[in-house]
């Protein structure tokens, strides 16, 4: 209807703002930029124009972009709260945090009614002034009885204090207005170490990486994450230099837990065939989108493998399997889904033995780590050789670097249930939902 509009009024100028929104809402950001700055040729005084050409800016993470866009709303409109809202989160991602929290303050000035403090309590967060942090959200939640942003945000402040049962019960208070929520229900049970799920479920990781999926590149970018790099070197340190080049691609690969494709222009030179699979159609929208790809799928990891017996050369998974607990289930489908002599690289969180009388705990923020031993007997008892196992440096998280393993195993014969051939492949629509194929 907007572009009726336009058909017949080019320059009408709600026309071209509203259309540039729903455009960035459905993820189209390049083409709402262009519309949005058309409409503020026409009107250069256009305030809400401004502010969310400023919204665009942030989630491709222009973040300098971003804060003119609502330094300039701000200047035309001082009192224009969202504005003001919105230039905290960005002073906030920029880690200008005192800047952040008077702006989220001045907010509050101008609205008290305004719940949205979790960007000005997150700076306080980030620069682990946590007792703070607890403050702001504790503010939120006396002008709004229930906000969710600010019960998260609190109770990853109330964690980094040592204040588990305070956690919980924002948990429960959550859970209590959105029983259906699997965030709240998921967090509780990592907070309270009750009722833990022998993984995270589809519908967790479904809402998580959804949301998160429009700027996963670029957040994980400013958190150093050179996991793709690191599992492609071992690869080729595995495989060896006969397996890359054109005409020697013979490999079919599985990318386990792809997510927006990280891993696809590294891995592609060994691939004949590269298939991905991930739970978040979000993630799966970005991988198609990033290219690389002859299949995607949603599926769940397991159940995807296990219908797959004896499909692939290789398989991936890089940072997927942080999402489960005990690791034999899922090592021993990857297992079956490798041919003879066939290679499996994962990443993984690491905790110390000390720290984990299972060989696995689930950590405050929802994610699992594992120890050494772990990892190795889940591979043992999937029939698989554990080649070698690899202290690494995954990411930056709160200021602080993440410490993981990376390990590499092969193959050592046939498993239980696997049919032979090495041409067995293939998963039909009919059993799964396929996403599409990439180009």
């Amino acid at each position: 209807m907007y572009r009726q509009i336009l058909s017949v009024v080019p320059d009408q100028l709600e026309a071209l703002h509203f259309l540039g929104v729903l455009l960035h809402q459905v993820g189209r950001c390049e083409e709402a930029v262009k519309l949005i700055r058309a409409a503020l040729e026409i009107d250069p005084g256009y305030v809400a124009a401004h502010n969310n050409l400023g919204n665009v800016y942030k989630e491709q993470r222009e973040l300098a972009a971003a804060e003119a866009s609502y330094r300039r709303a701000i200047e035309l409109q001082p009192d224009f709260v969202d504005a003001h809202n919105n230039l905290a989160a960005v002073l906030s991602d920029q880690d200008r945090y005192d800047e952040a929290v008077a702006e989220c303050r001045r907010t509050i000035e101008l609205s008290p009614e305004m719940a949205e403090l979790t960007a000005g309590a997150g700076s306080l967060a980030e620069r682990g002034l946590h007792a703070d942090a607890a403050d702001e959200y504790l503010r939120a939640m006396a002008v709004k009885r229930f906000h969710a942003g600010a019960i998260e945000s609190m109770a990853f402040s109330l964690l980094q204090l040592g204040r588990q049962e305070a956690a919980a019960a924002l948990y429960r208070r959550w859970l209590q207005v959105e029983p259906d929520n699997p965030r709240p229900r998921h967090h509780l049970a990592a907070c309270t170490g009750r009722d833990v799920p022998a993984r995270a479920s589809d519908a967790y990781i479904r809402t998580v990486f959804d949301r998160f999926s429009k700027t996963f590149d670029k957040r994980l970018g400013e958190l150093k994450y050179g996991v793709p790099a690191l599992v492609v070197e071992a690869v080729a340190a595995e495989l060896g230099p006969g397996q890359l080049g054109p005409g020697q691609s013979q490999l079919d690969v599985l990318d386990a837990g792809c997510g927006t494709g990280l891993c696809s222009a590294g891995i592609r030179p060994f691939a004949r065939r590269l298939v991905g699979v991930d739970l978040s159609p979000g993630m799966l929208e970005k991988a198609r989108s990033r290219g690389g790809y002859d299949e995607l799928y949603e599926a769940e990891l397991t159940e995807f493998m296990d219908r797959a017996p004896e499909a692939y050369d290789l398989i991936i998974s890089a940072d997927a399997l942080i999402y489960f607990g005990d690791l034999r289930k899922v090592v021993a489908a990857a297992a079956r889904s490798l041919r003879p002599a066939g290679c499996l690289v994962v990443t993984l969180e690491l905790v110390e033995p000390a720290d984990a009388a299972d060989g696995f705990r689930i950590n405050s923020h929802g994610r699992y780590s594992h120890t050494a031993d772990h990892i190795r007997q889940a591979l043992a008892g999937a029939e698989l050789d554990p080649r070698s196992l690899t202290e690494i440096f995954l990411r930056m998280e709160h200021r602080q670097q993440v410490r993981g393993w990376l390990a590499v195993a092969r193959r050592t014969s046939s498993t239980d249930g696997a049919r032979s051939g090495a041409n067995d492949t293939a998963l039909g629509a009919s059993q799964l939902q396929k996403d599409g194929n990439a180009e």
